[in-house]
């Protein structure tokens, strides 16, 4: 059965037999199936989210799996002074090249 039902949507498939659906069921984040609402009314219950999308695209999830090696290097051997890493304010930014300039030769 399915969590969520996409319905009245423009789903690229991107099966050779079928390029083009109405509407996905899904289930855990996997895609049960593709096809038409009539051809899906079986995965749905009472517990199903049915979601109508009037028209909207559909497009498989896309993975980028590239990457800007200068950066990553660059982001390995410097200060991270970004939100994830704790650093909200000024006073935040000052604290953490503080405690990391302790550890630091002096010609630093």
């Amino acid at each position: 059965m399915a969590d969520l039902l996409l319905t009245n949507a423009n789903v690229m498939t991107m099966d050779p037999g079928r390029l083009r659906a109405g509407s996905v069921a899904i289930r855990s984040n996997r895609i049960l199936a593709a096809g038409e609402a009539d051809e899906l009314a079986t995965f749905k219950t009472s517990h199903t989210q049915v979601i109508d999308l009037a028209g909207k695209t559909v497009l498989p999830g896309f993975i980028d799996a590239h990457l800007h090696f200068r950066a990553l290097a660059e982001s390995m051997v410097t200060l991270d002074l970004s939100p994830g890493a704790g650093v909200r304010s000024i006073s935040d930014i000052i604290k953490k090249i503080q405690a990391h300039s302790q550890n630091l030769p002096p010609s630093e």
